[in-house]
């Protein structure tokens, strides 16, 4: 079974907990649904890093072939 990353607050919304860099981890789905509406030392459970914001930026390219374009989006 394949298991997929999802975002979870450290500090539970629930608890007060903010959407910021600093309170956000990427997890899988089991340990997300594991560690609930708790904190990770309330769960059991340990952080192996520190949330911190990035000091990069994602860049995302999608190149998209004149050809494969639909004739209704031609203009």
């Amino acid at each position: 079974r394949v298991c997929g990353l999802c975002t979870d607050h450290v500090k539970p919304r629930s608890h007060g907990g903010l959407t910021e860099w600093t309170n956000i981890v990427t997890c899988c789905y089991l340990c997300n649904r594991k560690k609930g509406g708790q904190t990770p030392s309330q769960a059991g459970m340990k952080l192996l890093t520190e949330p911190k914001q990035p000091n990069w930026v994602p860049a995302v390219a999608i190149r998209i072939s004149l050809r494969s374009i639909p004739d209704g989006w031609r203009d």
